[in-house]
């Protein structure tokens, strides 16, 4: 590791769980498991060609993203790369992520071999993700809001009056600051599907099962959040929350005879 040089500064971190990687690979089968490799397969090649990231790095179910610095131009890149992900994740495979982004000290080693990286960034960042976040955003911490502007402590793109201030990421959906009809339909189909394929689960606990079922009805009540805040109700997802015999447990029925997930307490 002759000629290593240790670059330790401050720099802003996302720490980002793909939610349900565990199941998969102990449980499903090998076309759900082959779903998933392809899922991984094609996030990295998107975040190689297409995404403005400066450093990542991937393993398991795991993507760590930082910056070179914590200007608002590197929140700004960060925060686009991680919506984009996001949306990419559900809409081509439905799957959620969760995450957690944070400004703090990262020490980058570069090595003979590969990169070393260790800082307490990286622990501030996943205790957001596995403590904070709870439901599939990825949550920003204050400390990132007054980087940006030490006035409003606010950023674009970042939705600020639930009760933790998370990347709205469906606003990358947008084109030229429009709403884009099919990107919305999109989404509202790919979470559509990610609930069904949830409510077919069939071994899983109860406080399993009630974990499981509120992250998907947070998912719909940012949905239909962002149609009603955009004048796209016919684009929401109406369901209601039932006993299913089959499967003896309580699950989330999209149907249009069901209420909208709007004002359900996150």
């Amino acid at each position: 590791m002759g000629g290593s040089m240790n670059h330790n500064f401050d720099r802003i971190v996302a720490f980002i769980d793909i939610l349900g990687t565990s199941e998969t690979l102990r449980h499903g089968s090998e076309e759900e498991i082959e779903h998933y490799v392809k899922g991984i397969e094609g996030l990295y090649s998107k975040i190689r060609d297409e995404l403005p990231i400066e450093k990542l790095k991937m393993f398991s179910d795991n993507i760590l993203i930082y910056t070179d610095g914590t200007s608002p131009e590197n929140i700004e890149s960060l925060i686009e790369s991680v919506a984009r992900i996001q949306l990419y994740m559900l809409q081509e495979f439905s799957l959620f992520i969760r995450g957690g982004v944070v400004v703090g000290v990262l020490n980058h080693i570069p090595t003979d071999v590969d990169d070393f990286i260790v800082g307490k960034a990286i622990v501030d960042a996943h205790y957001l993700e596995s403590n904070v976040a709870i439901y599939p955003r990825v949550v920003v911490s204050r400390e990132v809001l007054k980087i940006y502007d030490p006035d409003s402590k606010s950023i674009p793109f970042v939705k600020d009056d639930w009760d933790q201030p998370f990347i709205d990421y469906l606003k990358y959906a947008e084109v030229d600051g429009f709403t884009d009809p099919q990107q919305l339909m999109a989404h509202r189909d790919a979470l559509i599907k990610h609930i069904k394929h949830d409510n077919e689960m069939t071994d899983c606990s109860p406080d399993r099962w009630d974990r499981i079922r509120n992250k998907d009805l947070w998912a719909l009540s940012y949905h239909n959040d962002y149609c009603k805040t955009n004048d796209m109700n016919e684009l929401s997802v109406r369901f209601i929350e039932e006993y299913s015999v089959d499967v003896q447990k309580i699950i989330i029925s999209v149907t249009d005879k069901g209420m909208e997930a709007i004002d359900s307490g996150f």
